[in-house]
């Protein structure tokens, strides 16, 4: 009892409920009021001017355009002007010329195959400049031409070799294929074919006469076989015949197995009976053949002592 009234008579020593601060600190709230004030405040002193037209981009843009190309500076092409080149007139250069010319009209003369370059001297005018034809060229246009008349005649060559090579070949072939042929047992293609031929349109032949033999065997089938309605009074025809058949015999007091070995002794004595009646037939009619047959033997011996 006395720790229950101790229990209930305490108190904290500090009182923390007066301690609690609140989440804001009035500095914060202060000046958050301070710097937010003004949306609150609904007249605004600033006004901003808004053009409501809306301007046409497309036309600008051809506008534009339009201005770019009005100032634009063409410039005029450069126009060629005819001119003649007058150092093919002077003395000097005239006399070169001709010595040159001279000079390889004498040279064609002298090889057989002209070049080019001479043939190009040969058409010079008075107005076009010479040209002087080394050594150099000449051997390097040597060179070219030898490599291009080797290079014709290995094609010929190569040519040549295919085409021997190609017949060596066909005559290779006709001498195996002849060998083959001559040591071939077999027959030839045509006849093979012909014979395939042969076979298969008689076998076709036989299948359609089985065909037809079978669809007519199906036929009488079908034909001779009754009615739907007359087999099943067939059938309850032998059912009532069954049915009567065991009703007498149970009458009777035997059995189906009783009967049926009874039937069976029956026809075995039947089958004795008629064998034993169809011997003596055989035995008569095999002496009567003996008989005339030893007839004409007699026949034959009286003919052979009287010749």
């Amino acid at each position: 009892m006395r720790a229950k009234d101790l229990l209930e008579s305490s108190v904290a020593p500090i009182d923390t409920s007066n301690c609690r601060r609140d989440p804001q600190s009035r500095t914060a709230t202060k000046t958050k009021q301070e710097r937010l004030g003004f949306l609150q405040d609904r007249s605004f002193s600033f006004k901003p001017r808004i053009n409501p037209t809306v301007p046409d981009f497309e036309e600008l843009y051809w506008a534009f355009q339009r201005e770019a190309v009005r100032r634009q500076e063409i410039k005029e092409a450069t126009r060629i002007k005819p001119f003649k080149l007058r150092t093919s007139n002077l003395r000097g250069r005239q006399r070169e010329a001709n010595e040159k010319i001279k000079d390889s009209q004498q040279l064609s003369k002298v090889s057989v195959q002209k070049s080019h370059s001479l043939t190009a001297l040969s058409s010079l005018s008075s107005n076009t400049l010479p040209v002087h034809i080394t050594d150099a060229t000449r051997k390097r246009e040597a060179a070219i031409r030898y490599s291009q008349e080797s290079k014709k005649e290995g094609d010929k060559e190569g040519i040549y070799w295919l085409e021997k090579q190609k017949k060596k070949c066909q005559a290779i072939r006709k001498s195996v294929n002849s060998r083959a042929k001559a040591l071939d047992p077999h027959k030839s293609l045509d006849e093979t074919h012909k014979e395939k031929l042969k076979q298969n349109r008689q076998n076709m032949r036989e299948r359609t006469k089985e065909y037809r033999k079978e669809l007519e065997e199906m036929q009488l089938r079908v034909k001779n076989r009754p009615y739907l309605f007359e087999q099943v009074s067939k059938h309850d025809a032998r059912q009532g015949a069954e049915r009567r058949y065991r009703h007498t015999l149970q009458q009777v007091g035997l059995s189906e197995e009783f009967v049926r070995k009874k039937g069976k002794d029956a026809a075995d004595l039947l089958e004795e009976e008629s064998d034993i009646h169809r011997l003596p037939k055989l035995q008569s009619e095999k002496d009567d053949c003996t008989i005339q047959e030893g007839e004409p033997q007699e026949e034959q011996k009286g003919k052979e002592t009287a010749t």
